[in-house]
């Protein structure tokens, strides 16, 4: 295990010294104020709150995906153009043991930018809501509709336990 986690800490200091998760960061803040300065929504609060949440979260999903694969694609790029990938294969370390520390060390970083992306969202959401008047119908909307954990609906599973039994008896 300590093997995965030596490359998963060179894989994380790569990425911070060539600066990609720096620059994926840097636009995901601009993008985040590129919504606040053009977020209207329907004009009301709550339609403000729902455009930004849906907006910078897709967003930030896309740019995140994107992180993702061009670090993936350069990391892996970069050990075979510098011949780093020759000298760590006659290492004690096996094949899996080196692409999972890739691999884990990237999902980190672009976890880290999620937790960073979302606090933010987080953050700016509750400070919409926040602005919203009291007493109000669109204060109740933002609380009771849009600021809710939802939970799927499922229905109810049907009890078929009677019917086997009279086909079981019929038999």
């Amino acid at each position: 295990m300590n093997r995965i986690w030596t490359v998963v800490q060179l894989t994380v200091s790569e990425a911070l010294r060539t600066r990609i998760v720096a620059a994926f960061l840097l636009l995901i803040v601009g993008v985040y104020v590129l919504l606040l300065a053009t977020a209207t929504g329907d004009g009301t609060v709550r339609g403000k709150i729902q455009m930004f949440m849906s907006y910078s979260i897709g967003l930030t999903h896309f740019l995140l995906s994107l992180l993702v694969t061009f670090l993936a694609c350069r990391t892996l790029d970069q050990d075979v153009k510098t011949q780093r990938i020759d000298s760590v294969v006659t290492k004690p370390i096996a094949r899996w043991q080196f692409l999972l520390g890739r691999w884990i060390g990237i999902v980190f970083l672009a976890f880290i930018l999620f937790a960073a992306a979302m606090g933010g969202t987080y953050a700016t959401v509750r400070y919409y809501a926040s602005t919203a008047v009291e007493k109000t119908e669109d204060k109740f909307r933002i609380d009771n509709q849009v600021l809710v954990a939802r939970r799927s609906f499922l229905p109810p599973e049907p009890d078929f336990g009677d019917q086997v039994e009279r086909r079981y008896q019929q038999l």
